[in-house]
């Protein structure tokens, strides 16, 4: 039975017009965040949302350069985050992206957008990366966070089968 050996936080620089909202935001240094799950069997797993497609899972993404932040998390942790980002569904939360310009709009109670993901899922896990309920930090912070892990000195490549 494969295991969770790892969990990485990636963190996309990104394009696009959801990408440029972001980077207009302070520390705008990451896009995009996402949580990849690395299992015994030499498989992996990404976990994000993202515009368009809410919350999704799929082989994790390779050629696009980012950082990876591996949080030191023990085993239980480690299961209890998949349990979580598998458990979570939704669309993609336009709203909480407009809310950092229109503090008057609030996040959607059913929606999330990448960095609340991430999260949220890290927070129920044991590792709070966010300062704020419902978690709305920037995917910058959330990489920057002092509970993310220490950042890779290179872009990961990972061709998972």
């Amino acid at each position: 039975m494969k295991t969770v050996t790892r969990v990485a936080i990636r963190g996309y620089t990104g394009r696009g017009m959801g990408a440029a909202f972001v980077k207009i935001l302070p520390y705008r240094r990451i896009a995009h965040v996402s949580l990849v799950f690395y299992f015994s069997d030499g498989s992996a797993w990404e976990y994000e949302s993202i515009q368009g497609g809410g919350v999704i899972n799929h082989k994790p993404v390779t050629g696009k350069r980012f950082e990876a932040y591996v949080p030191q998390l023990t085993e239980a942790q480690m299961n209890l985050a998949l349990a979580e980002a598998k458990a979570i569904r939704g669309p993609y939360d336009w709203r909480a992206i407009f809310g950092f310009f229109l503090r008057f709009m609030k996040p959607s109670e059913n929606g999330w957008m990448c960095s609340e993901y991430v999260a949220y899922i890290m927070a129920k896990a044991g590792r709070r990366l966010s300062k704020r309920e419902p978690f709305m930090e920037t995917p910058t912070f959330v990489c920057d966070s002092n509970d993310s892990g220490p950042r890779d000195t290179f872009y990961e490549e990972l061709n998972a089968s």
